[in-house]
């Protein structure tokens, strides 16, 4: 998405126009990961209060959880 954003922005804009369309990218992009960031972070805090695995444990299975999800990510771009 990014490349074709900017092959138009050479092909059709000035460099002013550019910064503002890659401005306008950015914010829209960065949107939805900072609601998601945000909801996250309240959801990772509360489940943390209910549980009584302590912190750090937790944190530890999360991170084993996201290893396996980039080890998986991986596996599927090189099949």
């Amino acid at each position: 998405m990014l490349i074709i954003a900017l092959t138009y922005i050479a092909l059709y804009q000035t460099a002013i126009q550019g910064f503002f369309t890659m401005l306008i990218y950015a914010i829209g992009l960065s949107i939805p990961l900072i609601i998601i960031n945000s909801l996250g972070g309240a959801f990772g805090k509360t489940l943390k209060n209910y549980s009584r695995v302590s912190g750090e444990a937790f944190d530890r299975v999360i991170g084993v959880g996201i290893i396996i999800i980039g080890v998986y990510f991986l596996y599927l771009a090189f099949q």
